[in-house]
């Protein structure tokens, strides 16, 4: 009869089991008994093991798994040999003789349709198993990510071949070893590298096999999600950030504000463990530029004042300038310099509304309307009168159909369902640079 333990902080510290590491669900369970673990998932035990790794059981949708050792013990010399398995959603890959100081070199890798880890090969080298294949020879593998979309590493080859990044089934290979920062999401991949020894001269930034660059001052801030990307790059003593292939944004900062930031994302050095790094590859980026949806925040700190830049959008914005209203109130205009954002200009408030995605401008449509009885609808036919230009019309008597009248020929446009009523505004909508935008 198995012995069950309540698992507490202190049992999985004698477990060598990482809790908040593992993704232990309702339905996986480690217990001990006579001196070996065993691990019960659903309703099947495995086991008996020696050790289990400190990662625990990894568990990502209905995939699960483990690295557990097999003639373990504390009183083997230190430079003795360990035999290792990985077991993944029940079945055994294994076993590999890894002396103990390589044991947290080879991990293993789990998402919700694919797993991935690597090993020591027979002749030396070092190889990735990816699903059902294998990958190598490697003289170093790292960087290894696995999602359901993406999934590679990045492999030094041996002596005399070419390294290369792996993705998805194919080689990429790369001409210069100093790589860093590769990223591997559902949707995207990317990494920077560098021609020569010295970390910002002629640096490009790869994205989904598309290359930006050279840049020949210097890159921060790689940052990527399954849906973006972003990063942040110096250029003649002027700050930007490109997002997801757009125009970059010019952030409003001076050289000498971001070399005051010492330690922050424009600071020219960067540290892994308290130690400066001269090569590329050991270069720790402090990923404060975040993505969230469409858009990136950035957080910045000069001596105790932080800063604050975003790309997304205020839903509303006052409008100041009573010259340029004039020329475009009533109108949806459209910032062709920065993702096609659009707003629509109240004509009597002096307000922008930022659209948004189509449920965003159905809502503004419908807090920005005004209200007309049919029988002033029946008068217009196509055109309504000139004091309505740019309104928002809504026919109260009939269920609030909305209808936007132009204001460059007063003519009126059902808007329908949000998908239509977001389409026929956009397609409206004027194009505005950056500069008369924000002189509005």
């Amino acid at each position: 009869m198995k012995k069950y333990l309540i698992i507490t902080a202190s049992f999985l510290l004698l477990l060598n089991v990482n809790y908040a590491n593992s993704a232990m669900g309702k339905n996986e369970e480690v217990y001990q008994e006579n001196g070996k673990y065993y691990v019960e998932i659903n309703n099947v035990t495995y086991g008996p093991y020696e050790k289990l790794d400190s990662s625990g059981v990894l568990k990502s949708g209905n995939s699960w798994g483990f690295k557990y050792y097999k003639d373990f013990s504390d009183d083997k010399p230190p430079f003795a040999t360990y035999e290792i398995h990985f077991m993944v959603n029940g079945t055994n890959h294994g076993p590999y003789n890894i002396r103990y100081d390589a044991l947290d070199r080879y991990d293993l890798h789990i998402s919700d349709n694919n797993f991935g880890f690597t090993f020591p090969h027979e002749d030396g080298s070092i190889y990735a198993m990816i699903g059902e294949n294998e990958i190598g020879p490697c003289q170093s593998i790292r960087d290894v990510k696995i999602t359901d979309g993406n999934y590679g590493f990045y492999c030094l080859a041996p002596s005399g071949e070419r390294s290369y990044l792996y993705i998805n089934g194919e080689k990429h290979y790369i001409e210069s070893s100093y790589i860093s920062n590769i990223k591997i999401t559902l949707n995207h991949w990317g990494y920077i590298f560098s021609e020569d020894y010295r970390s910002y001269v002629r640096r490009y930034v790869v994205i989904n096999g598309d290359s930006f660059g050279p840049y020949y001052e210097k890159i921060y801030d790689f940052t990527m999600n399954d849906d973006n990307w972003a990063f942040a790059y110096e250029k003649n003593g002027e700050y930007f950030i490109l997002s997801n292939g757009n125009k970059p944004y010019k952030l409003p900062l001076t050289k000498e504000q971001a070399e005051d930031d010492i330690h922050g994302l424009f600071s020219e050095l960067f540290y892994t463990g308290g130690q400066q790094c001269s090569h590329m590859s050991c270069y720790a980026y402090k990923n404060r530029l975040v993505l969230e949806d469409d858009f990136w925040y950035l957080k910045y700190n000069i001596g105790e004042n932080e800063l604050k830049f975003s790309n997304k959008p205020k839903k509303e914005i006052k409008i100041s300038n009573d010259n340029l209203f004039s020329k475009v109130k009533g109108k949806i205009i459209i910032k062709v310099e920065d993702m096609g954002k659009a707003y629509y200009i109240n004509p009597k408030s002096k307000i922008m509304h930022y659209l948004g995605r189509p449920n965003d401008a159905f809502n503004v449509m419908r807090e920005q309307g005004v209200g007309i009885s049919e029988d002033d609808y029946n008068l217009f036919g196509e055109y309504a009168p000139s004091r309505l230009a740019g309104h928002i019309l809504l026919r109260v008597e009939a269920n609030g159909e909305a209808y936007y009248v132009n204001p460059e020929d007063n003519k009126i446009h059902y808007l329908g369902r949000p998908a239509d009523a977001f389409n026929i505004m956009r397609g409206l909508g004027l194009g505005i640079s950056n500069n008369d935008f924000y002189n509005l």
